[in-house]
C-alpha cells in the first residue's frame, strides 16, 4: 500500500521501483514533476547533516538520523529519538540541521547518475527540487514564471 504526503500541490508516495517508474512516468505525461528519494525519503533528512553518497537500508536511516541530531544538539539530558511522520521534524531540522547544505549535497548525488533510470539511483533524492519552489529560489520555476509572463 502507497503512504502519501500531501504538502499543497506536491504528492510523495511510497512505492516499489516498479511502480516508481511506471507513477513518474504517467505524472511526466500529465506534466507533474515528481519529488521523490532512494531507499527513502529519510535520506533527504539526513543531508541536512552529511553528504552520504553509498546506499544504506531504509532501516538505517533512522539511527543515522539519530546519531546526527544528538551530535549536533549536544545535551546531555534529552536523547533524540527518530519518529516517522513526527510533525516537529521540520522544526529539528531547522535548529540542527543545514537545510541549503541538504540542497547542495542532493545536487551533488544527482550529478552521480545519468539517463532515466531513477528507480535505480540510490541514494539519491529530487525532494530538493519541491523544496528550492517553496523557498523560491528554484531556477526552473522563475523561468517558467518568466516565460509565461512575457507572452
Amino acid at each position: 500500500m502507497a503512504r502519501t504526503i500531501k504538502v499543497d500541490n506536491a504528492l510523495l508516495k511510497r512505492f516499489s521501483y516498479t511502480k516508481k517508474k511506471r507513477k513518474n512516468r504517467e505524472a511526466k505525461s500529465n506534466k507533474i514533476n515528481c519529488a521523490w528519494s532512494n531507499e527513502a525519503f529519510e535520506l533527504w533528512y539526513l543531508l541536512h547533516f552529511q553528504y552520504r553518497n553509498t546506499g544504506m537500508q531504509r532501516n538505517e536511516y533512522k539511527k543515522a538520523i539519530e546519531d546526527a541530531i544528538n551530535e549536533q544538539s549536544k545535551s546531555k539530558k534529552k536523547c533524540f529519538k527518530y519518529h516517522k511522520n513526527a510533525v516537529d521534524m521540520y522544526d529539528i531540522l531547522q535548529r540542527f540541521g543545514n537545510q541549503e547544505q541538504a540542497i547542495v549535497r542532493a545536487k551533488k548525488l544527482i550529478q552521480n547518475y545519468k539517463g532515466c533510470q531513477f528507480a535505480e539511483y540510490n541514494p539519491a533524492t529530487t525532494v530538493y527540487e519541491l523544496v528550492e519552489e517553496l523557498i523560491g529560489k528554484s531556477m526552473k520555476l522563475k523561468e517558467e514564471i518568466m516565460k509565461n509572463f512575457e507572452k
